[in-house]
């Protein structure tokens, strides 16, 4: 038999976030999937998004969570931006 794959937790993705993008002003993950982790908003606000594009901005919090996209379905970055 085939097993499913397990879905991310919030905790995990926050983990990863912070561990990413230490000291965090502000971090909020937000399961909106109906808590069965397919599907996060977050909002990253730290120093590392200094001098960043938006899109390089997103594209390092999509490559801070690399070892879970896979179990992802949806991400949603509805703020990533210095302080």
């Amino acid at each position: 038999t085939r097993r499913r794959a397990r879905m991310s937790s919030t905790r995990e993705v926050r983990e990863l976030l912070e561990r990413a993008f230490a000291p965090c002003a502000e971090l909020d993950v937000v399961d909106v999937s109906g808590e069965c982790g397919s599907a996060f908003e977050v909002r990253v606000v730290s120093e590392s998004f200094r001098d960043k594009s938006r899109i390089e901005s997103h594209r390092a919090i999509h490559d801070a969570l690399g070892s879970v996209m896979g179990k992802i379905h949806a991400l949603s970055v509805k703020v990533a931006k210095a302080p």
